[in-house]
């Protein structure tokens, strides 16, 4: 299943228990830019506090990376589980 964080980045749980959401934590009334990879280009935008579904996962280094609704790349600095 899929494996993410939750809580802290110590604790890893797995997903197979039903879909895991997230929210966007960004800037108020500010767009968060979504990545076609980690460290990649920007292709998208999503609004902060809208609730997204975590479709992937992928740690770089020391730097963890979801894939939110299907629709680009953003950091865990940005979502709160």
């Amino acid at each position: 299943g899929l494996t993410i964080f939750h809580g802290t980045k110590d604790t890893l749980i797995c997903g197979c228990y039903g879909p895991v959401t997230a929210e966007i934590n960004f800037v108020p009334n500010q767009k968060l830019a979504l990545y076609d990879r980690p460290f990649g280009k920007k292709i998208n935008e999503i609004e902060n506090g809208k609730t997204v579904l975590i479709t992937a996962r992928n740690r770089v280094g020391r730097m963890l990376w979801f894939e939110v609704d299907g629709l680009g790349w953003t950091i865990w600095e940005y979502l709160q589980f």
